[in-house]
């Protein structure tokens, strides 16, 4: 509509302040068209769904993999006993957590109480194994 509405004004502008002749017009107005349809077809790629093959479609999988898995493999693994008494922390743990950034995260938040619990819980239990140290 928008491209209807210039196009409606570069006529007037023409027509009026111009002297030209009809055959002038019609050339001008066909290469307003040429460009219009040019710059709709640049836009119809973005309005629906892309028609992507297979072999893209995996390589670009294989790639995000690969990024991604740089990211979080250095993740460290919790004994399977803290796991089970723990179940709701370890749940929600996020990729980009350990288990202590998920404590604080809950402690600080405060949104489920079984997960506070659990988290000062495992808090306690790990400062509870911490050697005493008199310094």
């Amino acid at each position: 509509e928008k491209s209807k509405q210039v196009e409606c004004s570069i006529r007037s502008l023409l027509s009026t302040n111009l002297s030209m002749n009809s055959s002038e017009f019609e050339d001008h107005n066909s290469f307003i068209q040429r460009n219009d349809d040019r710059m709709n077809d640049d836009y119809d790629d973005d309005d629906g769904p892309a028609i992507v093959s297979a072999e893209e479609y995996g390589s670009s999988m294989e790639r995000f993999a690969k990024d991604h898995k740089k990211k979080f493999t250095t993740s460290p693994t919790y004994p399977v006993e803290h796991q089970q008494k723990y179940a709701i922390l370890f749940a929600s743990m996020q990729p980009h957590e350990d288990i202590l950034m998920t404590c604080a995260r809950a402690l600080d938040s405060q949104v489920d109480v079984s997960l506070v619990r659990e988290a000062a819980k495992y808090l306690e239990e790990v400062e509870s194994k911490k050697p005493n140290s008199n310094v």
